[in-house]
């Protein structure tokens, strides 16, 4: 499945689902309708809780929460929660969501499924706090469910970030990076549990193919992503043939072992 931060973007390959997106608050007065016959499910909006995404106040998104639920029903979408940066490091967001919600209409804002982003580092994570290692990243998504009910979890974006480096010099702790190794660890650490856990409902790779155009790939960048977060080789680019990187390769060879029944 594929979705997009950007209105009107359909996917490249015409047999993969697509999953719009109101990324914003003003993306609900701006409704490309055509995205959305075809579609199962409507995402809410990115990472309200930073300043640097869709950055919506959660009174305000509670307040605008009614318009979209009324267009999950009118396309007969299941809907998803505001997918936060962290479901941990965005508690107080949250927190402030469901009073805001409940003071509206006296309950929780209605939604199918909760929504979190998850950048952890892999282990051995020596240096980092705990709430930044791969041994907390499930308990952050059960968490997260058990906080609505059971309901599972999607998360829409994980990786091991750019940015973890200054966590560990901001602990007085040598710089480590998110090297294509570590990516693969974190891949090869997390795929199984994440697989295994009934409270996570769906789960994308943060990014499928690095462009190089809109970031900086230098390790002092204080960014996300890097190209070695990339699933394509770097140097392809849309419309042209695209080559699985050695993460690509791991992430998409991985299989779940079934037990007989």
């Amino acid at each position: 499945w594929k979705t997009s931060c950007a209105d009107g973007q359909r996917p490249t390959v015409p047999t993969m689902e697509y999953v719009p997106q109101i990324w914003g608050k003003n993306r609900l007065t701006n409704i490309n309708a055509s995205l959305f016959p075809t579609a199962k499910y409507l995402l809410a909006f990115n990472e309200p809780d930073k300043q640097g995404s869709s950055h919506v106040d959660p009174e305000l998104a509670a307040e605008l929460w009614p318009n979209m639920t009324q267009l999950a029903q009118r396309f007969r979408l299941q809907l998803v929660g505001p997918c936060v940066s962290n479901a941990g490091g965005a508690a107080g967001w949250l927190n402030s969501f469901d009073a805001a919600c409940v003071a509206r209409t006296g309950k929780q804002c209605a939604f199918d499924f909760p929504c979190t982003h998850a950048y952890f580092f892999p282990e051995p994570c020596d240096g980092l706090p705990s709430w930044a290692c791969a041994r907390s990243m499930m308990a952050m998504i059960q968490g997260l469910s058990r906080r609505y009910g059971g309901k599972p979890v999607w998360i829409t974006e994980w990786a091991c970030p750019k940015w973890i480096a200054h966590v560990f010099t901001d602990n007085g702790h040598p710089a480590q990076y998110c090297d294509e190794a570590r990516q693969l660890a974190l891949v090869a650490q997390m795929l199984p549990q994440l697989d295994a856990a009934d409270y996570v409902f769906r789960y994308s790779w943060d990014l499928n193919r690095w462009t190089g155009l809109a970031w900086s790939d230098g390790p002092g960048s204080d960014v996300v992503l890097a190209s070695n977060n990339s699933l394509l080789s770097p140097r392809d680019y849309p419309g042209y043939p695209s080559t699985l990187t050695a993460l690509g390769q791991a992430y998409g060879s991985y299989s779940i072992a079934c037990a007989d029944a």
